[in-house]
């Protein structure tokens, strides 16, 4: 199963990393190019102890990626995954919008579950 996470702040980079570990391919999307390329370099932009190994074991398993491109939803099946916010409403309401735009692109067998 393909799982698409909107955001890579905390809530959506653990996720996604953790979905990777199970198996899942997981492209983690963010609106941040600059933080995809770094993320694409293996420099993690938050703490959380194990999560740059994880990260990097799983890009090199081929289950973890990441990108700015938005479009890859054209392109998926299986099960999108939107992040965000937590006690910064703004971020999760720009994930809502994001996933609201491209949700027109999506099977209509897919889940949409936001956290």
């Amino acid at each position: 199963m393909n799982i698409t996470v909107i955001g890579t702040g905390y809530v959506g980079l653990v996720s996604g990393t953790c979905f990777s570990e199970f198996s899942f391919h997981v492209t983690c999307i963010d609106k941040d190019a600059d933080k995809i390329a770094r993320l694409n370099r293996g420099e993690i932009p938050i703490y959380e102890p194990g999560l740059e190994n994880l990260v990097a074991t799983n890009m090199r398993a081929g289950r973890l990626d990441f990108t700015a491109d938005l479009n890859v939803f054209e392109h998926r099946l299986g099960q999108q995954v939107a992040s965000g916010g937590g006690d910064y409403p703004e971020a999760m309401d720009a994930a809502m919008q994001d996933a609201a735009e491209l949700s027109w692109r999506q099977d209509p067998g897919t889940a949409r579950v936001l956290f």
